[in-house]
């Protein structure tokens, strides 16, 4: 296993990406069915 704490850290920086957009996604759709 070469360069473990590299691995870990994308692994963690794609994982910090995706709920990112989760919470970016979900805050959108409540602001836009508030708006109705």
């Amino acid at each position: 296993a070469r360069s473990e704490s590299a691995q870990s850290k994308m692994l963690s920086g794609v994982g910090g990406f995706v709920l990112g957009l989760l919470f970016l996604g979900a805050g959108l759709l409540i602001y836009f069915r508030n708006q109705k």
